[in-house]
């Protein structure tokens, strides 16, 4: 990945995170709500899953779900659990499906091997992105784009950095890198891709979606690879990012243009229904 420039017209105020949904119909809402629901319960478990069968050396799991209290009260087997320090935001960078600020509040478990949740308490506590990448089980080039973007440039948001250069193309990109769902907990890789196209995530991605099969999660994922397939409009303008997509349209923050920035978003699957009209409506 080219090394993103930033933004030249970026503003100089960032609104407080939100993310608010609205359906096409009810229709769509009573087929796909509790699916995304599922789906969402399932990758949770993927997450902490790929840690114990190793794929990865960490995980961050949110304080206060139900899913982090019972593995803290009862770790797997060669799984330990540790309380990161809650004040610091750092760990929020990495993972943020849902509800961000309660979550920086309450705080993260690091969840993995003893002597791996200890570098990675270390790692939180000392800013060390890299590492805590790392631990995490992100690729080399990801984190470095990471830290670039979010922490050089101090960036809330980086989307536009992934999809820079094809802003005004409909490409088909893989859908194991589409994390235009993530603030619903739709998504194939725990972490932000360096491209759309990054061949390290596409690995990971096909690690965590054997670690789901092979604890019997295909239909959730069977579903997810089916939304990530679908196509979808991607736009930002004064801190406000819109996703439309065949079944509904996502608003959430970002930083803030002056000018709006669109990005569309094409795979090889198709919309639920012939909803490709309804996305082309909300246009």
């Amino acid at each position: 990945m080219t090394q993103f420039a930033g933004l030249a017209d970026r503003l100089d105020f960032l609104l407080p995170g939100f993310t608010r949904v609205s359906w096409v119909n009810d229709s769509a809402r009573q087929t796909w709500e509790p699916r995304f629901r599922r789906i969402r319960d399932c990758w949770r478990e993927i997450e902490w899953r790929s840690v114990a069968d190793g794929v990865r050396q960490g995980a961050l799991l949110p304080v206060g779900t139900r899913l982090a209290m019972d593995i803290a009260a009862r770790p797997p087997v060669g799984v330990t659990t540790e309380l990161l320090d809650p004040v610091k935001p750092i760990a929020s960078r990495y993972e943020c499906p849902t509800n961000l600020s309660s979550t920086r509040e309450r705080g993260w478990f690091g969840l993995g091997k003893p002597d791996h949740v200890g570098q990675l308490r270390d790692a939180v506590a000392g800013e060390n992105h890299d590492e805590i990448g790392r631990l995490l089980g992100y690729p080399d080039c990801c984190r470095q784009a990471f830290i670039h973007v979010r922490i050089e440039l101090e960036m809330a948001d980086a989307t536009w950095a992934m999809v820079l250069g094809a802003s005004t193309e409909s490409l088909n990109h893989p859908l194991e890198t589409n994390i235009f769902w993530r603030q619903l907990g739709i998504r194939l890789v725990p972490h932000l891709p360096c491209s759309l196209a990054c061949p390290q995530s596409l690995q990971l991605a096909a690690a965590m979606s054997e670690v789901g099969h092979r604890h019997g999660f295909a239909a959730p994922l069977a579903w997810l690879r089916e939304i990530l397939s679908w196509p979808l409009e991607w736009s930002a303008l004064h801190g406000i990012a819109e996703i439309k997509t065949p079944v509904l349209r996502l608003s959430t923050s970002t930083d803030a243009t002056a000018s709006k920035y669109t990005f569309s978003w094409r795979c090889h699957g198709r919309a639920p229904n012939g909803a490709l009209t309804q996305l082309i409506a909300l246009a």
